[in-house]
Order: C-alpha cells, then structure tokens, then sequence
C-alpha cells in the first residue's frame, strides 16, 4: 500500500465541494431564503445564488463562515467534525488545527 501524501488544498476543495452540493438543501432545512443566509454569514443574496449555482467558487473564509452558522443553528450538520462519525472527521481536523 502507497503512502499517501496528505495535501490540505485537495481535501478542503473536496469539503468545499460537498457543501456546495448540500448548501440549498441545509438552507431550506432551516427555513433559510439566499437572502437572509447571506445577512447572516456576510455574503449578498447574489454571492449566494452564484456558488448554489456553482457559478462562482466558494472560498475557503466564506465556507469556513458558512459551516460555522450551519453548526450552531442545526443539529444535523453532516460535514462539521462535530463526532467521529463525520467520514472526513480526521482530514478536517488536522485542516482547521482543532484539538479534540
């Protein structure tokens, strides 16, 4: 079995990626329209629309702000280590510097 060489921009563009791919769905789970995620995270009901639209990339500060909002108002927030169980829990750890 190869070593595998443990790269940050690849893994934080696969979870980029996933909650692109999951962001309408967790925005109406709470009942959220592009406007008032956008309020609530900083970004305009445009920006939002855009990266739902895979239009314009999500950045790494604006994703970071996004799964902070999303983890403090859902219980159910699927790629924010907040359990082993999350599949990616160790990559995002050593990601974001968190000790658990």
């Amino acid at each position: 079995m190869k070593n595998q060489i443990f790269s940050a921009e690849d893994e934080r563009k696969k979870i980029v990626d996933e909650l692109v791919d999951e962001l309408p769905k967790l925005r109406k789970r709470l009942g959220l329209s592009q406007t008032k995620l956008g309020e609530m995270v900083g970004l305009s009901r445009q920006t939002i629309s855009l990266i739902e639209r895979k239009q314009m990339p999500l950045t790494w500060n604006n994703y970071l702000a996004i799964v902070c909002f999303f983890a403090i108002n859902s219980k159910d927030v699927y790629y924010f280590p907040k359990t082993k169980g999350y599949k990616n829990h160790d990559i995002l750890v050593r990601l974001m510097g968190i000790n658990n």
